[in-house]
């Protein structure tokens, strides 16, 4: 009995010893994740070895309460002193950390929204100069606001499977939308649907369907779409599928993880209660009005009298900057029809439905390049007046409308009127003015779908015990360089998002914080609230380790961008108030961006370029090339083609809807001679059109060491010149000189009086 007894108590003292080192090992900034003797451990919070240090100390008062009564009365009371001074710090540490060290039956629920493609300067909490963002804001004053949170890469897959893993893209080798995701860990919802939780997503967006198994640990998953020709859902429809699983799924003791998808804001920008831009008559009679711009069909049902029938495509609105474009105008049900002989060679083999969409993809291509003479089905096509030059070199083909009509000559040959569908896909191009107040309303509305779903929370009493997070995947240029999006680039426009959290419990309300948040960090922290730890496999943080425990452990971004949904494969590093912006594939001159995020918030200033501070440059630039190198991207298979190479057609559609598919030649990283005069002259007579306030020069130059020659060209503002009017001066200026300068790199630089204000190296990628 006595060596049983003293076996005992060596394995409880080894236990107090072992949970005081956990204890200590828990106080560090971070917690401890990593592996001790054989075991892995995976320790941050003081709360569980607390609790675990006062149960083996209550165990070996237990075991030995006969002795202890025996003790001398000074040893029983210093005994039972320790013991009451432990017991206290226990209750204590478990009262600080109840919060967000939950025990199983206090789990809350967890509620996940991301408003796709939305940038955290349009979220009124944070600028309130853009959108108006009421039910976000009221978030934000409950909860916790990141001033600084960023995504890893601008392209909307990729950026969702890193979210729920914790990981960076190439670590779950997910490059691009299309990739599958078959990380072998576990995700988010995987974790929680293990521990319990019921799990829902409802998304928006096809890039984020099913079958790219990004569904993974749901039990629900709504990712069904309009038959309309869309790719996405609007807001309204994505609160209304969130309500209704709530309601049909969930009984009162159930804890839920929900995964909400908005994809207002994302391209195409075409806001509810948007008028018509685009009618179809027949023989001078209005057939139908419909939305190009919405990228759902525009479909014509055309009574075609015998002999010629003559189709007029009208743009609509008094907006003269718009512009009619279409990516395919087709005849849907006539690919059973007589087809040309050499069409019939082409789709000799294909197999079921595969053969439908093949051919009508042949239809797009021979009506996006040439109507006159074609000739099936009964029917002979002629172009009419108004259709400009087919744009061929784009991986996606498209006509647009030289005017504000096009016109097309449909010839019956038979006796008989003939019913046929005209469908027509495509969209409008706008001027920059028009695309923001676009954006605006479209995070509006969102904003107002989301403020419906919270009110249904509440009505169902859900917010007392329900952690919501708020974020984006990532951000979208609104011509700060030059473009319209998101994928291509690097810069804080595409990168940094909002991130609000909300914890039902929290006495720290309404507080802003100003460190870096990492979307890699989010999953971390949803574990860490409620009560679990993170998985060893995670690369990011908890952030609660700011907002809670005080600490300032200081964290880097590591951001990416790769072909082929980006023009070029990128990396960049934010490192304090420094971004390192690393281009592998081009030549010196733009293979290194460095921008000084404090001095330069919307990064027109390359600091590479003036070349004023060698020893920061050098050690950035190491920085971020290190990083490119340590990736491993052999596992991605398919990565050196480029989206047109995606086999199936219905997915090209989407992505070339969505903006993902690249447009453009390929970058050129030779160099492609000397600019000759002539050249410059015909920009300078291009250019000479601009204001009489603004002085423009331009030459040929080349870069150091024998590099590339490019063209520099410096212009001059007059010293008081607003933002908007650099940003607007910069679109035209690109507009005229890149397509008369396709084989040299544009080196662009804006002064006002003496003040550099712009200092970029520009392309036509």
């Amino acid at each position: 009995m006595k060596i049983a007894r003293t076996v005992i108590n060596i394995l409880i003292l080894l236990g107090i010893v072992l949970s005081t080192y956990f204890l200590h090992l828990s106080l560090t900034p971070e917690g401890y994740t990593g592996r001790i003797l054989w075991f892995t451990y995976d320790v941050h919070s003081p709360r569980n070895p607390l609790i675990l240090l006062g149960l083996l100390v209550l165990a070996l008062v237990i075991v030995n309460w006969r002795q202890l009564l025996t003790m001398r009365y000074k040893l029983r009371l210093l005994g039972m002193s320790v013991a009451v001074v432990i017991i206290l710090a226990g209750v204590f540490f478990f009262l600080t950390y109840k919060r967000h060290n939950r025990l199983p039956w206090e789990r809350p629920n967890v509620l996940v929204i991301v408003v796709d493609t939305l940038r955290a300067d349009h979220v009124s909490a944070y600028n309130k100069n853009n959108a108006r963002t009421p039910n976000i804001d009221a978030l934000a004053e409950e909860g916790w606001l990141f001033e600084r949170a960023y995504s890893h890469i601008p392209i909307t897959m990729p950026s969702h499977a890193s979210l729920f893993t914790g990981r960076l893209p190439h670590d779950v080798w997910v490059l691009n939308n299309n990739d599958e995701f078959n990380f072998p860990q576990q995700t988010l919802a995987e974790i929680l649907n293990e521990e319990g939780y019921k799990t829902a997503a409802v998304v928006s967006l096809g890039v984020l369907k099913a079958k790219f198994n990004l569904d993974r640990g749901f039990d629900y998953y709504n990712d069904k779409l309009p038959r309309n020709g869309q790719w996405y859902n609007r807001a309204d429809v994505v609160t209304d599928r969130g309500i209704k699983w709530l309601d049909s799924n969930l009984q009162e003791e159930d804890r839920f993880f929900l995964w909400l998808h908005y994809s207002d804001p994302h391209e195409p920008y075409n806001p509810p209660g948007s008028p018509p831009d685009t009618s179809v008559a027949l023989n001078g009679e209005s057939v139908i009005e419909g939305s190009l711009e919405s990228s759902a069909f525009v479909e014509a049902r055309l009574i075609l009298n015998p002999g010629r029938n003559e189709v007029v495509i009208s743009r609509l609105g008094d907006n003269d900057k718009m512009r009619l474009y279409f990516t395919s105008v087709y005849f849907p049900g006539m690919e059973k029809s007589e087809l040309p002989e050499n069409w019939t060679m082409e789709v000799q083999g294909l197999k079921r439905a595969g053969l439908a969409r093949r051919v009508r993809s042949l239809q797009e291509g021979r009506f996006l390049t040439d109507f006159n003479g074609l000739e099936f089905a009964g029917m002979r096509f002629a172009e009419g007046d108004g259709w400009s030059k087919p744009i061929t070199e784009s991986t996606r083909p498209r006509r647009e409308v030289s005017g504000t009509w096009c016109s097309m000559y449909i010839e019956n040959a038979s006796n008989e009127p003939k019913e046929v569908i005209l469908r027509l896909k495509g969209g409008v191009n706008k001027d920059i003015s028009s695309v923001r107040e676009d954006y605006k309303d479209e995070v509006e509305f969102a904003d107002k779908e989301i403020g419906r779903f919270i009110e249904h929370l509440k009505i169902r009493d859900l917010m007392d015990n329900t952690i919501i997070v708020l974020l984006s995947d990532h951000g979208e240029e609104l011509n700060e360089h030059g473009m319209i999006g998101h994928i291509h680039y690097l810069y804080t426009q595409s990168l940094q998002v909002p991130l609000i959290i909300r914890d039902p419990d929290t006495d720290h309300r309404g507080e802003h914080l100003t460190r870096l948040a990492r979307l890699c960090d989010v999953a971390p922290t949803i574990l860490d609230m409620v009560g679990l730890h993170k998985p060893t496999y995670m690369q990011g943080k908890t952030l609660l380790e700011y907002v809670l425990r005080n600490r300032s452990d200081e964290r880097v971004l590591e951001a990416e961008t790769f072909r082929s949904n980006a023009r070029q494969d990128r990396t960049g590093i934010l490192d304090g108030d420094w971004l390192t912006i690393y281009n592998p594939d081009l030549e010196r001159l733009r293979q290194i961006e460095l921008f000084n995020l404090e001095e330069d918030d919307i990064q027109w200033r390359n600091l590479s370029l003036a070349d004023k501070r060698p020893g920061q440059m050098n050690t950035r630039a190491k920085q971020v090339s290190d990083f490119w190198e340590s990736m491993d991207l052999v596992r991605v298979e398919g990565r050196e083609n480029d989206s047109s190479s995606v086999e199936d057609l219905e997915d090209q559609e989407m992505l070339g809807d969505l903006g993902y598919m690249q447009h453009g030649r390929p970058i050129l990283k030779l160099d492609r001679g000397v600019p000759s005069d002539a050249l410059i002259a015909k920009i300078n007579q291009e250019i000479s059109a601009f204001s009489p306030e603004i002085r423009l020069t331009i030459e040929a130059r080349q870069s150091t060491g024998n590099g590339p020659h490019y063209l520099y060209a410096e212009i001059y503002l007059p010293v008081n010149t607003v933002r908007d009017t650099i940003m607007a001066l910069q679109d035209e200026v690109l507009k005229k000189i890149l397509p008369e300068a396709e084989d040299f790199p544009l080196h662009m630089r804006i002064l006002a009086g003496q003040e550099i204000i712009y200092d970029q190296v520009l392309a036509d990628d």
